[in-house]
């Protein structure tokens, strides 16, 4: 017998094979096709599940194999994941009930009938092919006790585990009280999109905190970004005549390279270079809790936020109305936060530094702002 290794894609007919087959039907009849091989489809946990037990379709062309008198799916647990033989085995078949099983049924079973764990009912569990696990463990009310405990201690606002302490049913152990943890982050944001709480606790408690970012970190930085940052070297550079015949060599070359950019291209090694000095810069601050920021303060940082996209717009558009607007405005907002908050007098020292750090870097971003305008700023008003 042969054999044939087997891609499957979803909705697309294509089955490559070794042997020329011209359709389906001569596909299924053929004696010489004995096993199906997939190798290491992780990804693929969920079509695989369409084509071994799900109904037959030009949709997902494999299915025709549920029709085949002598074929063998050879799968490994990540590609036959899905399949209900073994994401939910205690529907087709008697299951030996072991802790794993136990958890991973109990939780299924509280999506499958949107109930919370200590509302499940005798009948919820024999409705669903779980009256053996009654039957060896007692009453439902028993057995949903045990697993909402189990998940109790799975939770802990002591991350990095809690000193000095009974650590037998918490999910970290309490010694050392002080550790060194690295993070693994697929993304250079997702350590503190996806986990930003457990970082400051981590953080906050004392322990020795890594980051490692498995790509590379100019992902975290948009090509715009470094087009801006290029764009402001240049003006500054002619603002106090440091030269920029360089920098605008590189910015040209940016600029080329950006327009034909793919959507796998690698990025140039000085534009990484460029990007990761970027990234370098970024801090990322976090506030004390007794801060509360007002209204009128977000309505200035947002402001902030947009100062390097204006100084783009008007480069792009020849306007240099664009900035000077902007900078009106900016007055206009933090004149109308100046006469109506405390700075120097507010009722904390976080206010007070918070406040003073805000103002200092509004007045920067005008003073900036001006001199792009080619207008001198009075040191004081």
């Amino acid at each position: 017998m042969g054999w044939l290794q087997l891609q499957i894609y979803q909705k697309q007919n294509w089955i490559p094979c070794e042997n020329q087959i011209t359709s389906i039907d001569d596909f299924l009849l053929s004696n010489w096709l004995e096993r199906l091989y997939f190798d290491r489809l992780e990804r693929k946990s969920q079509i695989i599940k369409e084509t071994i037990e799900g109904d037959i379709s030009s949709e997902v062309p494999a299915t025709y194999l549920q029709n085949h008198q002598n074929t063998t799916f050879v799968l490994d647990n990540e590609a036959g994941g899905a399949l209900t033989r073994n994401k939910t085995s205690w529907l087709v078949k008697p299951s030996v009930w072991n802790e794993e099983l136990k958890s991973k049924a109990i939780v299924w079973l509280c999506e499958k009938t949107n109930k919370s764990i200590l509302k499940l009912t005798d009948k919820d569990y024999n409705d669903n092919s779980m009256s053996s696990l009654l039957a060896e463990q007692g009453k439902s009310y028993n057995l949903n006790i045990e697993m909402f405990n189990k998940l109790q201690h799975t939770i802990t606002g002591w991350p990095g585990g809690k000193p000095n302490s009974d650590d037998l049913k918490r999910p970290e152990r309490s010694t050392p009280a002080k550790k060194r943890v690295l993070i693994f982050s697929p993304h250079p944001d997702d350590d503190v999109v996806a986990m930003g709480g457990t970082f400051i606790r981590l953080v906050d408690q004392g322990h020795e905190v890594h980051v490692a970012y498995q790509t590379n970190g100019s992902m975290a930085v948009h090509d715009e970004d470094v087009l801006n940052r290029l764009s402001f070297m240049e003006q500054f550079n002619d603002i106090f005549n440091l030269g920029s015949s360089n920098v605008e060599a590189l910015s040209d070359r940016a600029k080329s390279f950006f327009q034909t950019k793919g959507s796998s291209s690698i990025d140039l090694e000085e534009i990484r270079d460029i990007k990761s000095l970027i990234r370098k810069r970024v801090k990322k601050v976090v506030l004390p809790e007794s801060l509360i920021i007002l209204d009128k303060e977000q309505v200035l940082i947002k402001k902030l936020l947009e100062f390097p996209s204006i100084i783009q717009d008007a480069s792009d558009q020849y306007s240099p109305a664009i900035l000077a607007n902007f900078i009106y405005d900016l007055v206009k907002n933090y004149n109308n936060y100046y006469q109506s908050t405390p700075i120097l007098t507010a009722s904390s020292e976080d206010k007070i530094n918070f406040r003073l750090a805000l103002s200092i870097k509004v007045g920067e971003i005008i003073k900036t702002g001006m001199a792009l305008l080619g207008c001198s700023v009075p040191k004081q008003m």
